[in-house]
């Protein structure tokens, strides 16, 4: 067992960069003891180190200055500076009027000034694919975070706190203190003679975290527990143990959605590619457990974008029921469009703003180099050019081309769907409303509001993807053809 704090990081620092592969550690140093203490622990690991068969990573200080005490948070910036600057260890620094953005955002002073650092450090990694920003965080934090989330009414991640590494999308977190205490960190500050700053703001109860750290604890430990940091400590480790088991359970299970969706739900697989989305089997979905169907909704969402990264139990719901439900339901939030489609849900980017009816005129004949328009949704490319011979009965049955007589056609329009279209069917020369067609074919609602419809004086004549009518087919006689093609981009 190792009996020294110096001991125990170091050894944890080794199992780290054993397990990860780590170019620089992005030192988080606001300059109070609990900062100043990780800093010392990283320069006596890296002395002891010096010379090893391993070479470490790279060290980089960031300090954050939140303007929130005038000229002591400059004297905070100061004292970092200047420890990082006697022992040659490189400094970044960056400041913010955080009181003055919580109040035009209308945030907490707390939310604003960890939005503001963690986009400072993310600006840090930009440039370094395998950077990770290294938090003083310790066991009381942990304990205070975990009873945070207990009287917000979370679920089991909440209460498991902070992990010791955590990886996001823009971002790798170490937090090697969590299983130490604050005393502790000031006995070794003291011991190894490292200056720190007291941060008078942190005996202020004007703050949630504070209040409950002077007040509530206190109180809890005098009434309740006299252990109770202790005993929040040891349930998050063992709550960690069964989230991590939980975890494995969902990540097979979304694999096999991802495996087995394009078969388990054929169309809306097919309609998520159009729409540039990803879809998960509502049959699939549903024989799972209603807490890995919650999991799975919270890593499936992270996943279509970070703004989902934190959704709420109420918004996770919101989503879960869309599997149960009937197509055409839908939620949208922070940008995303969750759709109830016919045999899954789609995520899909929110369209900003409504589908306007469009009308596109193509004079015939056309020119040697044929045409070209873009989509989004669906998402492909509609191409125009001539065609030389005949097309075989194969090229013909194809539902991405149509080839038609363009002898008797003078102008084509490609326009949106309208009330009331139907088109005469080629295979049975009876007529049929486009809306019934695409309701037949399972195409998504979204979808049908953008998809083009390509008409020429007498009626329909295609509808890519979906339907051919039976206006100016070709025969071996066609004097003049015409080929379009839709093309998935």
């Amino acid at each position: 067992m190792k009996n020294t704090i110096q001991e125990r990081f170091s050894a944890h620092l080794d199992e780290v960069c054993r397990s990860h592969i780590i170019s620089t550690f992005y030192l988080a140093v606001s300059g109070g003891v609990d900062s100043m203490a990780l800093l010392g622990l990283f320069i006596a690991a890296y002395r002891q180190k010096a010379g090893g068969v391993r070479e470490m990573p790279r060290l980089v200080v960031c300090h954050f200055n939140h303007g929130l005490r005038g000229a002591e948070s400059d004297l905070d910036e100061a004292c970092v500076a200047r420890f990082c600057e006697e022992r040659g260890i490189a400094f970044v620094a960056r400041g913010a009027d955080i009181a003055r953005t919580a109040k035009e955002r209308g945030l907490s002073i707390e939310t604003a000034g960890r939005e503001a650092r963690y986009r400072f450090f993310t600006e840090q990694l930009r440039a370094d694919e395998h950077g990770v920003v290294v938090t003083a965080h310790h066991g009381e934090d942990q304990a205070e975070s975990v009873l945070m989330h207990l009287f917000r009414g979370c679920g089991l991640d909440g209460l498991c706190g902070m992990s010791d590494w955590e990886e996001r999308p823009s971002i790798r977190l170490f937090r090697p203190l969590l299983k130490e205490s604050k005393a502790t960190l000031r006995q070794f500050a003291l011991q190894e003679a490292i200056p720190w700053r007291e941060d008078a703001s942190n005996r202020s109860t004007d703050y949630l975290r504070n209040r409950l750290r002077h007040e509530c604890i206190p109180l809890l430990e005098q009434r309740i527990n006299p252990n109770l940091k202790e005993a929040i400590l040891r349930m998050s480790d063992l709550l960690q143990e069964d989230r991590d088991a939980l975890s494995e359970w969902e990540e097979r299970a979304l694999q096999k959605f991802k495996s087995e969706s394009a078969s388990a739900a054929e169309y809306s697989t097919r309609n998520a590619e159009w729409m540039n989305g990803a879809c998960l089997s509502k049959e699939l979905f549903c024989q799972e457990h209603r807490a890995i169907q919650r999991r799975i909704i919270r890593r499936w969402a992270r996943e279509q974008s970070e703004a989902l990264r934190s959704l709420s139990s109420a918004e996770i719901e919101r989503i879960r029921t869309l599997f149960f439900s009937k197509t055409g339901k839908k939620v949208c939030i922070y940008g995303m469009m969750f759709l109830s489609d016919f045999d899954g849900v789609i995520a899909v980017k929110q369209p900003t703003g409504s589908q306007k009816p469009y009308s596109i005129d193509v004079r015939l004949p056309m020119a040697e180099t044929g045409l070209e328009l873009r989509w989004h949704h669906p998402n492909g490319v509609l191409s125009m050019h001539r065609w030389q011979g005949v097309p075989s009965l194969s090229e013909l049955r194809q539902p991405d081309v149509c080839y038609f007589d363009a002898s008797k056609v003078r102008t084509l329009t490609i326009r949106t769907m309208q009330e009331g279209d139907s088109i005469v069917l080629f295979s049975s020369r009876n007529q049929k409303e486009l809306r019934r067609i695409f309701t037949d074919k399972k195409i998504a609602q979204p979808l049908r509001t953008g998809w083009p419809v390509v008409t020429a004086r007498e009626g329909i004549l295609w509808v890519p993807q979906v339907v051919r009518s039976a206006l100016h087919p070709v025969t071996d006689d066609t004097p003049s053809i015409v080929c379009l093609k839709w093309r998935k981009i």
